[in-house]
């Protein structure tokens, strides 16, 4: 497993779409594009190993490494009441 949680995601976002070489998301200062490649890592919510089949879009995502991802790991969804 790698462990992330000392380091700061590149971007955060909603997953809009990904393929297997790019995904966009939707963060707070608008879509953005990143670029996978057969080196890039998924995580799950645990920082376990996932697949890329594991991320939909909707997914709440943090991206280490761009404008080429390194990681890619998925995030608790927000709650209900949270703004």
């Amino acid at each position: 497993d790698i462990v992330v949680e000392n380091f700061r995601p590149d971007v955060m976002g909603r997953l809009v779409s990904i393929t297997a070489t790019q995904l966009v998301l939707d963060t707070p200062n608008g879509q953005v594009t990143v670029a996978l490649t057969s080196l890039t890592k998924f995580l799950n919510q645990d920082g376990g190993s996932a697949s890329i089949g594991d991320f939909q879009v909707g997914n709440v995502v943090a991206v280490f490494g761009a404008p080429t991802a390194t990681s890619i790991m998925e995030l608790p969804p927000k709650p209900n009441n949270a703004p």
